[in-house]
């Protein structure tokens, strides 16, 4: 019986401690990003973009989006972004809450909408949805 590592040990322990230390990295950026942008999506296409940093009450109008149950309404206030307004069962959107980190999303299926807080440039893609500036 020895308790002297392995070389296999070893690998693992260093595997495990670099796995750790991105993990830690990555979740740092997210929290610290500056970008407070809020990107609202219907069917997969922005439709629209709002700041934390400014108080905010932004409707989808049934008139206009077609396959909404009803009138969306998305607030931004205090830095944080929340459903305010929908018509979908149990009234389940409404009930998520509000965000306000980067990577941070609301998704209402029912209406096909998501609310992401994220960086976007040039070329980038998220969310099943990519941005190409003109």
């Amino acid at each position: 019986f020895s308790l002297k590592p392995s070389k296999h040990d070893i690998f693992i322990g260093s595997f495990l401690l670099v796995l750790v230390i991105s993990l830690v990295i990555s979740l740092a950026s997210l929290r610290t990003s500056k970008d407070t942008s809020v990107y609202v999506k219907y069917d997969g296409q922005i439709v629209h973009t709002m700041d934390l940093n400014k108080d905010e009450v932004f409707t989808l109008s049934k008139d206009d989006y077609k396959d909404l149950h009803g009138d969306f309404e998305i607030t931004v206030k205090d830095g944080k972004v929340s459903i305010t307004k929908n018509v979908c069962p149990e009234d389940f959107c409404k009930k998520i809450g509000a965000i306000s980190t980067k990577g941070q999303a609301l998704v209402c299926a029912p209406n096909n909408i998501v609310i992401e807080i994220g960086d976007k440039e040039k070329g980038d893609c998220d969310w099943g949805v990519c941005i190409h500036e003109s």
